[in-house]
């Protein structure tokens, strides 16, 4: 039927959709052009990242399992629709949080953006091979929310150890100057392997069941912040310790030398 007709695929790389904060083909262009990009493309990119986190919320709740604490605002039984409000306020009254999630998301995009290309590369195979029927645009896109899924419901289990999320839900402990302690906090965390997180299907489990019924941090991340002290700690001993054993060993060569010269004077 075909004869010697060839298969040609036509993609349209065209201007982001009106009222859409996500500009796919921009991001392709710069992937195809293997050029770097001025740094205002990571500024756009983590702004249209931002634009597009609150409609993640419900995705990346429903990926984390909470506990029930007495005490807990934010860790509490409720439905599903409570918690995705809870949190959307916080985003909308704490928008640095937001931005801090984006910007650490927006790093495997934008470092080089090899990970663009990389997405480009598997959208092209898909079509190729007849595995997808949507357009290369289209088939990043959905690639791009559903990592963000997953890496937003990775940070929230991460950020939620010792029910520490509940500092920035409750006024009574969330002054400015905690709030800048958490942010600063989070801003200095790692990034996650996205890999690891991208493979995962099963859901996070932010449940605390050793934290007393009584218990609440007044602390942002009290429980990172002694580990590294301890860390620290551990490291200057055994550093002093090593030093002791040093001066111990000169002084007892500098000995030896002084018996060895008195022999000798005295021969």
């Amino acid at each position: 039927f075909r004869s010697c007709w060839d298969h040609v695929y036509l993609e349209s790389i065209v201007r982001k959709e009106e009222g859409s904060p996500v500009d796919i083909g921009q991001w392709i262009r710069v992937a195809c052009a293997g050029e770097k990009e001025p740094g205002s493309f990571k500024a756009k990119f983590t702004d249209a990242l931002t634009s597009l986190l609150p409609s993640t919320v419900h995705l990346a709740l429903s990926r984390v399992v909470f506990g029930n604490h007495p005490l807990g605002i934010f860790n509490r039984k409720m439905t599903a629709s409570d918690r995705c409000d809870l949190l959307l306020r916080l985003l909308k009254q704490l928008p640095a949080f937001g931005e801090i999630v984006c910007r650490k998301f927006a790093h495997y995009w934008t470092d080089g953006f090899k990970f663009i290309g990389e997405q480009l590369r598997i959208a092209v195979e898909g079509l190729r091979e007849s595995e997808s029927a949507i357009t290369i645009a289209d088939k990043i896109q959905s690639r791009l929310k559903g990592l963000l899924y997953n890496f937003f419901a990775y940070v929230l289990y991460q950020l939620n150890v010792n029910y520490n999320l509940e500092i920035l839900f409750d006024s009574d402990r969330r002054s400015d100057s905690v709030k800048d302690l958490f942010l600063q906090i989070f801003t200095a965390m790692g990034v996650p392997n996205l890999h690891e997180i991208s493979v995962r299907n099963d859901t996070f489990d932010a449940r605390q069941p050793h934290i007393r019924s009584n218990q609440r941090n007044a602390f942002p991340f009290f429980a990172v912040i002694a580990q590294a002290i301890e860390r620290r700690l551990d490291e200057i001993l055994v550093n002093i310790h090593e030093e002791n054993l040093k001066s111990e060993f000169d002084s007892g060569d500098t000995g030896v030398d002084e018996s060895r010269k008195k022999r000798d004077r005295k021969s």
